[in-house]
């Protein structure tokens, strides 16, 4: 677990960048951020391949008899075993590079002095609700290819968008609340309503897209069948997702969470 907890605390990092880019040196902020940027592709890279992994030698577990789980599990745990370890010998050679400790140094002196401009010298009450209505309306805009189609017709990239703006939205107001206190916070939990569900979603589509390179790999012969059954699960597995975003969508958007934004 310890690659997601510090993918997270990179991703927040990186978060509070952009979100909090008012108040921040534009060129000094920018500059940390991107290099947050290449640790969180590393570290995703290696958390993606052992999420994957556990994922489908769980879901091996369930199939019957006839679809040989046994071998199938082997060929799965082979080809992502050689994944992980591709991807954490990267980020085992990222964490021991100049780079990375360069990046811990800067992340010290930006604590310790962070570059701030004028605005931060006003009230959190005046400054943060703005970029929580800003955070929110971008979520909304990345929403509108979903919502304004049947759920099953929408591109899954689109969710994708959706999730990764709700992290953000959820980040900021989690960050916003020592300041704005309750409200913020159960705006948080909204937005990470959206995050878990299409998170759930995401991994459900790369899945079924990995399985279904594995089916057509040569000489995969009677392992066709298990892989088959694999994929339909992460395929309804995703709809099912999409069909949940759907149904909770109306409630997190509805107008009354945020008045308070602009009182």
């Amino acid at each position: 677990d310890a690659v997601h907890q510090m993918g997270v605390a990179t991703r927040r990092l990186r978060s509070a960048l952009r979100s909090f880019e008012t108040l921040l040196d534009k060129e000094w902020a920018d500059e940390l951020a991107s290099e947050l940027h290449w640790l969180a592709g590393v570290l995703g890279t290696a958390r993606d391949s052992e999420v994957l992994r556990t994922r489908l030698l769980l879901s091996v577990r369930a199939l019957p008899g006839e679809a040989r789980p046994d071998a199938v599990s082997a060929k799965l745990a082979d080809i992502c075993d050689k994944q992980c370890k591709l991807a954490f010998d990267e980020a085992l050679a990222a964490l021991a590079s100049d780079r990375y400790i360069a990046l811990v140094e800067r992340l010290v002196d930006a604590a310790t002095y962070p570059r701030t401009t004028d605005a931060a010298r006003r009230p959190s009450s005046v400054v943060l609700p703005p970029a929580i209505k800003a955070s929110w309306a971008a979520m909304r805009r990345r929403a509108n290819p979903v919502t304004r189609r049947r759920h099953d017709t929408a591109d899954p990239a689109d969710y994708h968008q959706v999730r990764i703006a709700a992290k953000h939205v959820r980040y900021l107001c989690e960050a916003s609340a020592f300041a704005l206190g309750p409200k913020a916070r159960k705006l948080a939990w909204q937005a990470e309503r959206v995050q878990e569900i299409l998170g759930e979603h995401q991994d459900a589509v790369v899945a079924a897209e990995f399985l279904a390179e594995v089916a057509a790999l040569p000489r995969i012969g009677s392992l066709g069948f298990g892989l088959g059954l694999l994929f339909a699960r992460e395929e309804a597995r995703a709809a099912a997702a999409r069909q949940e975003f759907g149904e909770i969508w109306p409630d997190v958007v509805r107008a009354k969470r945020r008045r308070w934004l602009s009182s």
